[in-house]
């Protein structure tokens, strides 16, 4: 899924501006109060809801969902 690998991408250079660790919805609330762009926000509203604790800990979880939606789809 190449959309999904440049959004990860994206995210990555995101998460540099999220305070870890942190639960889902406090990354919402800091991806929303930093004018995160709507891609980036969208993959963070589809990872767990869960606690992460760094930024590897998050881009390991984006990239899980889209191994997952390949298998399912």
């Amino acid at each position: 899924m190449p959309g999904r690998n440049r959004d990860i991408t994206r995210l990555g250079a995101y998460a540099e501006m999220i305070d870890f660790p942190c639960t889902k919805q406090e990354m919402l609330q800091m991806a929303e109060e930093q004018d995160f762009p709507d891609d980036v926000l969208n993959l963070l509203e589809d990872v767990p809801n869960r606690l992460y604790t760094c930024e590897s800990d998050l881009i390991e979880a984006a990239a899980g969902l889209g191994k997952t939606r390949v298998e399912v789809g």
